[in-house]
């Protein structure tokens, strides 16, 4: 049958329940027992993370999204109102995190360190393209001369 959890302050209760049990460890949360939190974590991740891939796209983001949502979460459980179920509430957070993480306007793009840096030449005048160009000998030149690995 279902498995039975123990909190701190004795109380017990079974995964056949999950929108009690969710509450149980709510309130176990509150009282400071860190491990109930570890098992609400451990029962919603995955749900939490296929969501917020389907609005992001992407499954890095995705996982940025369900660990700021579960620190929102944890940060915010004195303000759970417990008139909804506590997974409605996360599903709440990981959705308007998502959304946040989708509107942010600049997106950083990572390239390694020894890509060749590309540029478009579009209505570019001469002397940006030589601008752009000693630019990038002086980064070469730069990052040769440097030991990256004591830094």
């Amino acid at each position: 049958m279902g498995t039975t959890y123990m909190v701190r302050d004795s109380t017990s209760f079974s995964a056949a329940e999950p929108a009690q049990d969710d509450l149980a460890l709510v309130h176990a949360c509150k009282q400071g027992n860190a491990a109930a939190f570890e098992e609400l974590v451990k029962r919603h991740e995955r749900k939490l993370f296929r969501i917020a891939e389907h609005v992001t796209h992407n499954p890095e983001d995705a996982r940025d999204v369900v660990q700021e949502a579960f620190l929102k979460a944890f940060r915010s459980l004195s303000q759970f109102r417990e008139t909804s179920q506590f997974s409605t509430w996360l599903v709440r957070i990981t959705i308007n995190q998502a959304l946040m993480k989708v509107r942010k306007p600049h997106r950083k793009k990572e390239v390694a360190i020894d890509q060749e840096f590309q540029t478009k030449q579009v209505n570019s005048r001469p002397n940006q393209r030589t601008a752009g160009r000693a630019l990038r000998n002086d980064i070469r030149r730069q990052s040769s001369g440097n030991s990256w690995s004591g830094r």
